[in-house]
């Protein structure tokens, strides 16, 4: 039978304190032995009602609007032999039995987040070796007397060997239910404690509770530590103890922890002088705290009061002590570089203040610059060990803090600071709040409950809380310092850096994000969508490269340049405002040039445009390869635009035709990995051989960016059709997607491949329990919309449904996410597949039609008309579309654009029971395909490369070629150099008295770029002779391409 009995709780749990319960010092253990099933144990014994505090509940009279409240943390089977039977732990449910014989579980199916209630249901819900928060209504008890809580199991029978299952009860509570979510204003529905109840572990979000403006300069947040440069607050898990411990109020930049902050400034308040951190942190419940977008509250367990607020470049904290306290200002893991008291008076003192933040990512990180004023009691200041410690005596009013920021100078601080002066955090968090509502209201869902509300709020404010400024506001305009550009060193009162006039945005990783918070600002906030691009387009402006991920400066993170396919998706959604001429150049020199500098740019350059693949010899070859290829797929997107903008016949216009049919042929450069025995993407040495033998889709890392080849395995889905075919079908294609929902993801170290031990997205994988579709990571977001490219394409929307209701709970207690939510990316995956559309192939603009998840939405778009959203349903149960209509006319495509949403209107969808053929299948010519070409697909028929050579006027090279056969299209010959310059060349085929083709004053922009060229070839030609008629040149490389079937 089962046992219960008092216990510390979890002894190392991955995300939350160990030995202590969720929300006491103790906790109830439960303990299933191996064969047993369903059984009932009570809990409200003496000693288990001492433990949890339940004095008092046996014998109470439900309340109408009561609600049970309790916590589960069910521990992991690590001897599951079947890796599903590892979270049979979770089959638990408390049941209430009153005094009339009636029991709880008889009469509710679901709890109040719309899961099941009763037992057998929980083990798909419920995460293993994490706190679940789990709630449920009383009403049907309600004027009855609890006479008895059990503890009920249904354990399910595992399928294979298994041990004993086991797990912890914490913070059983019955009381009036809370409704955060019917708050009138949006921004109080908002905890921005979601994703916090995390650790670098186990990420169920790994946010930070961010207070501030959308998209502003700086945040004020609270920290749970501030000894640590990157991971400053979570739930519990800094511990000791169940209650969080404030270290202090944090003035930050940090777009993510694995990120880290920059010129980050820390506040300590309390009362205990502590001689290593100034002064030591203080207790607090959650219940005491009111973390919102536009201000941050919290009440310690010694009575301070602290509130603050934020502008996009100012903070202001107001705080009351109970007794004589402390105040230290303090950088983040560091000594402050600089600190200088400027003025002090009666009860009033202010600083200059210099703090600078190391970052593994950056060898020479941003300096942040501050100007501080306090005021209130009685002020005593010391400088001392890059400290400013002032100790406090409140006096008879509450203490102020006015700070504002700069990464210029302490006097552009002082600037900012005047902004704030005299403003109380009152006022200023009004003033925040009515930028949030704004943004906050966008969608609204008429018959959501109380809990979807907070979370769909919650996505809305992660989504526009990034990206964020990076320039500031001065006499002359808005100017930024250079993420690139020094102009001499950073000195106590002012940066070093080239300081540039524009608008600048930053803190964002784009291979985290273009999947679905690009195409969100496209859709909800159209009228911003292009400023936003703008600000990042900047860089390019700055440094000549487009970055990876902007963090103040560029970092050499993540694979890929999806700034690329980031502009094309906003082009072609009609954003209007896009400088695509800057776009264009920033892809075209990504696609086409190497970088000397690791933070731009793409690996394994220029090798790859030779072999059409990353060599197995760059680390993450095969994600660098298909997230190339995605890219590639935009700067196609991109030349076609600028392509249109140009007259017909000019020879500008016929060199980006050239251009974008190259880039659209290296869109399919993920074919040259394929493995048709093993049917998955694999990495190739520069020789062509197989590289990661024998091989294990399983294995992790390696040539796969946070992922194996089973997710990588679908790594095309700007190119689906095509993607399709590789597999021989849509049915082939269908089965290859069943079975990657259907194979489980183990996370067991046996897999662990290149990382060497597990890593937490490995964990988060499994604990989706869908096969190996890790939605807890961005490489997995799109694989379920890819069933539009099958015969079942209904899929997609059963598997999006379902992680919307299963993956998204916890938000009561810090949860609320799968894994890591990366500058809003998770929160606008949620988003669209509550809103019925998913961004379908990336760069296209288009959104993939599916089931929505409430009745009636209204979507308010900035800059675009409103468009309401209807279901209709028969049944509760009805899943599946019927029909879909758009102003009032029926609507047969699988997708619609972004643009045409934009006009405004009603989108009515018809549920049904079962899977019906409403659309026509999806369109599989490529949305990048260039205007008037028949095939993108081309194939090197390149012999023999002349390149490298000295040319100079009149040098004469040959190129050797298979030979060439006939086609509607011109071949292409891409002609590298290695210095930048303008030349002309004649290319004639050999034998042939006259050139056919020539090029004349040909601009190479960048150093070792590849140029391609139409050029006439005869049919048959097996050489060509290519013929320098300009100035002295180094060319790389010559090859010649010609038009090819897109099938495999």
């Amino acid at each position: 039978m089962p046992s219960l009995h008092a216990h510390d709780g979890p002894p190392a749990p991955p995300a939350s304190a160990p030995a202590v319960g969720l929300f006491g010092a103790r906790c109830v253990r439960y303990v299933v032995p191996a064969g047993a099933s369903r059984a009932r144990a009570v809990l409200t014994t003496p000693e288990l009602s001492g433990v949890l505090g339940l004095a008092g509940l046996v014998g109470r009279r439900i309340g109408d609007d009561d609600e049970l409240t309790w916590a589960i943390h069910p521990a992991f089977d690590e001897d599951a032999d079947d890796i599903r039977d590892g979270y049979r732990a979770a089959a638990v449910a408390l049941d209430i039995v009153t005094e009339d014989g009636r029991r709880l579980l008889d009469l509710v199916a679901a709890e109040a987040d719309g899961c099941g209630a009763q037992p057998g249901d929980r083990p798909d819900i419920d995460i293993a070796d994490q706190w679940n928060l789990r709630r449920v209504s009383l009403a049907p008890l309600a004027g009855a007397t609890v006479a008895e809580i059990q503890v009920v199991f249904d354990v399910p029978p595992p399928r294979g060997p298994a041990g004993a299952v086991s797990g912890w009860i914490d913070g059983l509570f019955v009381a009036p239910a809370r409704r955060p979510g019917s708050a009138p204003s949006p921004s109080d529905r908002v905890p921005t404690t979601r994703g916090t109840h995390s650790s670098p572990h186990r990420s169920r979000g790994l946010t930070s509770p961010l207070t501030g403006t959308p998209h502003g300069g700086i945040h004020v947040a609270p920290a749970t530590d501030l000894s640590n440069g990157h991971w400053t607050y979570t739930w519990n898990a800094h511990g000791p103890g169940p209650r969080a411990r404030l270290a202090g109020l944090l003035i930050t930049r940090s777009p993510s922890i694995w990120i880290g902050d920059r010129g980050a400034l820390g506040v300590r308040i309390g009362l205990t002088p502590d001689p290593e951190q100034g002064v030591a942190p203080e207790e607090f419940d959650h219940d005491d705290e009111e973390a919102r977008p536009h201000r941050y509250d919290v009440r310690t367990r010694s009575d301070i009061r602290i509130s603050a607020a934020a502008t996009d470049h100012a903070a202001v904290i107001e705080t009351a002590l109970p007794r004589a306290g402390r105040v230290v200002f303090t950088s983040l893991a560091m000594p402050l570089t600089h600190a200088a008291l400027l003025s002090s008076g009666t009860g009033e003192a202010e600083w200059e203040i210099a703090s600078t933040v190391p970052s593994p990512h950056e060898s020479d990180p941003l300096p942040g610059y501050a100007s501080v004023r306090i005021a209130g009691g009685g002020l005593d200041t010391v400088i001392a060990d890059g400290r400013v410690i002032v100790d406090v005596d409140p006096g008879d009013g509450p203490l102020r803090i006015e700070i504002g920021t700069s990464q210029i100078s302490t006097a552009q601080a002082r600037d900012a600071r005047t902004a704030v002066a005299g403003r109380s955090v009152d006022e200023i968090s009004e003033a925040a709040r009515a930028l949030w509502d704004e943004r906050l209201s966008i969608v609204e869902a008429f018959d959501a409950d109380d809990e979807s509300r907070v979370l769909l709020a919650s996505d809305l404010y992660r989504l526009f809380l990034f990206p964020t400024r990076h320039d500031e506001d001065t006499a002359d305009g808005p100017v930024y310092p250079s993420p690139t550009r020094r102009s001499s060193p950073d000195r106590p009162d002012r940066s070093g850096r080239a300081l540039r006039r524009g608008r600048m945005l930053t803190d964002n990783g784009f291979w985290d994000t273009y999947r679905t918070c690009w195409p969100a600002y496209a859709l909800l906030a159209p009228a911003r969508a292009g400023d936003l691009l703008d600000g990042m387009l900047e860089h390019v402006r700055d440094s000549g490269w487009s970055p990876r991920w902007t963090a103040g400066t560029p970092l050499d993170a993540m694979v890929g340049t999806s700034l690329d396919v980031i502009a094309a998706d906003l082009v072609s959604a009609g954003i209007p405002g896009i400088d695509v001429e800057t776009a264009y150049a920033a892809a075209l020199r990504n696609a086409t040039t190497p970088s000397p500098d690791p933070r731009f740019g793409r690996k394994g350059m220029p090798g790859a445009l030779v072999r059409g693949y990353v060599e197995a010899e760059v680390p993450e070859s095969v994600s660098w390869t298909l997230e190339g290829a995605i890219a590639d797929a935009g700067a196609a997107v991109l030349a076609r635009d600028v392509a249109r903008r140009e007259p017909a016949g000019s020879l500008r216009r016929v060199g980006l035709r050239a251009e974008a049919r190259y880039l659209a042929h290296r869109a399919g450069a993920y074919r040259s990995l394929w493995d048709p025995e093993t049917a998955f993407f694999r990495p190739r040495t520069a020789t062509g051989e197989w590289a990661d033998e024998p091989f294990d889709p399983r294995v992790w890392g390696g040539a796969h960016t946070e992922t194996n080849a089973w997710t990588s395995r679908f790594g095309a889905p700007h190119d689906g059709a095509a993607l399709a075919d590789l597999f021989g079908s849509r049915e082939r294609f269908r089965e290859a997607l069943d079975d990657y929902f259907r194979v489980p993801e183990t996370g067991r170290a046996e897999f662990a491949g290149s990382y060497g031990t597990v890593i937490h997205e490995m964990s988060e994988a499994r604990d989706v329990r869908r096969g190996m579709w890790g939605l807890s990571n961005q490489p997995a977001h799109h694989i379920p919309w890819l069933y539009a490219h099958t015969d079942t394409p209904w899929r997609a929307g059963e598997i999006v449904r379902d992680a919307v209701d299963r993956l998204f709970r916890g938000v009561r207690i810090g949860q609320g996410y799968p894994g890591d939510e990366d500058n809003g990316e998770m929160s606008a995956w949620r988003l669209f597949g509550v809103l019925g559309w998913a961004p379908f192939a990336p760069g296209s603009g288009r959104l993939l039609i599916l089931p929505p998840r409430h009745e009636r939405m209204l979507l308010r778009p900035t800059g675009a008309d409103p468009v309401e959203i209807r279901t209709t349903r028969e049944a509760a149960q009805d899943r599946y579309i019927r029909s879909v209509r758009w102003n009032g006319q029926e609507w047969t495509s699988p997708t619609i654009g972004i643009d045409r949403l934009r006009e405004g209107g009603l989108w009515e969808v018809e549920l049904g029971p079962t899977p019906v053929a409403w659309h026509e299948p999806v369109v599989s010519r490529p949305f990048f395909a260039p205007d008037d070409v028949t095939e993108t697909a081309m194939r090197d028929v390149t012999v023999s490369d002349p390149g490298p050579a000295s040319v100079a006027r009149g040098t004469e090279l040959e190129i050797a070629v298979e030979g060439v056969g006939e086609g509607t299209d011109p071949p292409l010959l891409v002609v590298s150099i290695r210095e930048p310059g303008t030349h002309s060349f004649e290319v004639t085929p050999l034998g042939s008295a006259s050139p056919t083709t020539t090029v004349r004053e040909a601009r190479w922009r960048w150093s070792d770029q590849a140029r391609p060229f139409e050029v006439t070839v005869p049919h048959g030609i097996r050489r060509l002779r290519l013929r320098w008629t300009s100035d002295p040149a180094t060319l790389t490389t010559a090859r010649l391409l010609v038009s090819a079937p897109s099938s495999p």
